[in-house]
């Protein structure tokens, strides 16, 4: 078929349009879903293939913020280079205490290629905040208690569930979480656990072993 090949910018479209997905990630103690970057693959390859495209991304060395990388997706023609879409967004390092530089730049890695994909070809996820769903129903319920005190009790929640989880599967102790993060775990904040996250879903998918974060 001689058929002309469309725009890059249009077959990205049409990828969009065809992409079906469901979140098969589970994050245990922070009660979230996730696109899992194997899947969110998995369905996009056969399209790319299809349509004659390829993605590339990168991370670079930002030139402003000391603190972030550049994240560089790539999306071209596989014959021509002529139409390629660059998306690039600034990401934070990760830096998970007792991790070495790799595997904090692994973490970023996959966080990063992971948010690339999905705003390139416009894959909805309504929890980038992650435990949004869970927050909104805590406010919406608590119209007879004071909004900020709940805010923290949730947070103690989700401390207290990510120990819990930790000792079930992998016979982490609260004390090796607290030697890990550097302070006690009623002080983990929202931020603190989002990195321990990511060191739950490493050792959870074999990426990593315990060992290598808890002594």
């Amino acid at each position: 078929m001689s058929e002309e090949k469309l725009s890059v910018k249009k077959r990205i479209v049409k990828i969009a349009n065809l992409l079906r997905l469901e979140k098969d990630g589970r994050n245990t103690f922070s009660g979230y879903d996730y696109f899992k970057p194997d899947s969110i693959l998995a369905a996009i390859n056969p399209l790319l293939e299809e349509y004659d495209l390829f993605t590339k991304f990168e991370l670079k060395i930002h030139p402003t913020k000391e603190n972030y990388y550049l994240g560089e997706l790539t999306i071209e023609d596989v014959d021509t280079e002529d139409g390629k879409q660059i998306y690039e967004f600034d990401i934070e390092k990760a830096e998970v205490k007792g991790a070495n530089a790799a595997q904090n730049s692994g973490a970023t890695l996959t966080y990063g290629k992971r948010y690339s994909l999905m705003n390139a070809f416009n894959i909805a996820d309504n929890d980038d905040d992650y435990d949004s769903n869970k927050m909104t129903e805590l406010q919406k319920g608590s119209s007879k208690t004071n909004k900020n005190t709940n805010i923290k009790k949730s947070t103690k929640d989700r401390v207290n569930d990510m120990v819990n989880v930790f000792k079930k599967e992998f016979d982490v102790s609260k004390e090796q979480i607290e030697k890990f993060i550097g302070k006690k775990v009623e002080n983990i904040n929202d931020a603190e656990l989002s990195k321990l996250s990511v060191v739950y879903s490493n050792i959870k998918s074999g990426k990593n072993k315990k060992e290598e974060y808890f002594k």
